[in-house]
């Protein structure tokens, strides 16, 4: 990906790709993965992170 001097980049993506893309984007925002875990039936759910000390202060 080169650089495109602060122009607007559109492109449609889906599956995995507009996961990454969106969670990359959220990073911008100052929004983390842990803010969006909504099922409590995983390893990331904010009560394992803070569990086994694993996000990172």
């Amino acid at each position: 990906m080169g650089i495109n001097n602060g122009e607007k980049i559109v492109k449609k993506v889906s599956g995995f790709t507009a996961r990454d893309i969106q969670h990359e984007c959220d990073h911008l925002d100052g929004i983390i993965f842990l803010e969006k875990v909504t099922q409590k039936n995983g390893f990331a759910t904010k009560e394992m992170i803070n569990k086994y000390n694993l996000r990172n202060s």
